[in-house]
């Protein structure tokens, strides 16, 4: 009778640790999401829309979502998508591409020299 006793106690341990396990399982999940929330901080504190200044004149960036519009100094509108998905400095499509980092923009199209832009 004992054994028996002593292997349900031992059995709902388990279970016990188990489910215990799982809710620290939940809280890391719920860490990453916090981190990731983190992760995407700089962005909201770009100003919406942030003006750049270029040799040839203003470069003007707009966050949407996980893309930029931007006008550039030609006045040319564009739309381009985070490169890779999920970026949060580095946009482009086809043969073009806009890297925003710190005070700087780097905007290149293919054919023409890459313009570097300053806050």
């Amino acid at each position: 009778m004992k054994s028996a006793l002593g292997a349900v106690s031992v059995t709902a341990l388990l279970l016990l640790a188990g489910c215990q396990a799982e809710s620290g399982t939940a809280a890391l999940e719920s860490a990453g999401q916090a981190a990731s929330a983190t992760v995407e901080a700089p962005r909201s504190e770009q100003p919406t829309p942030a003006a750049y200044r270029c040799e040839d004149g203003p470069l003007t960036i707009t966050a949407i979502a996980d893309s930029v519009a931007f006008t550039t100094p030609g006045g040319e509108s564009l739309v381009l998508p985070a490169a890779p998905a999920g970026q949060q400095n580095r946009f482009g499509e086809g043969r073009l591409a806009l890297v925003v980092e710190g005070g700087e923009a780097l905007f290149m199209q293919d054919g023409k020299e890459p313009m570097t832009c300053r806050r």
